[in-house]
């Protein structure tokens, strides 16, 4: 009877086993370009500026500056030849030139755009996030240096036109 017990108690611990298997993961879809995904007219949404000097960086929103412009500073790129333009360049809020090209550090994992503009001028600029065609908006930052330190950067937030 005690073998009986057992073998039944066996049986179901090993039911309990083969039912409880996880099910096989579903694909999520396929992957996201993010070297294409900085393709299209971006305009400017929001402007920060970090004091990097003090021991905990502060932060100050200065998109008033930017926001309140008629002619609001906007970016075009092209991912088939590598160029952008800028729109409205003659306004003193763009810090980005008029247009040139452009190069990403990692096209499979990008963390940096540096532009290159008609004028010689070269920016380099952090990603903020790694763009997708799906992402409604893109930010950069770009660090200002003076005597070997960073003393302040400033974060650009751009939204999908």
């Amino acid at each position: 009877m005690m073998k009986k017990t057992n073998f039944l108690l066996l049986i179901l611990g090993l039911a309990i086993l083969i039912g409880c298997k996880p099910d096989e993961p579903e694909s999520i879809g396929d992957r996201f370009d993010t070297v294409e995904g900085i393709n299209g007219s971006w305009v400017i949404d929001r402007v920060e500026v970090v004091d990097e000097t003090l021991p905990v960086p502060e932060t100050r929103d200065i998109s008033d500056y930017f926001i309140s412009k008629t002619n609001k500073v906007g970016m075009s790129f092209n991912t088939s030849n590598k160029t952008y333009t800028i729109d409205n360049a003659q306004e003193p809020a763009n810090p980005f030139g008029a247009s040139g090209i452009y190069t990403i550090n990692d096209p499979k994992y990008p963390s940096q755009l540096t532009l290159y503009s008609v004028s010689q001028d070269t920016i380099e600029m952090d990603l903020t996030n790694m763009v997708r065609s799906i992402d409604p908006y893109m930010g950069y930052k770009i660090k200002k240096e003076a005597c070997g330190g960073v003393y302040a950067s400033y974060i650009y937030t751009f939204r999908r036109l």
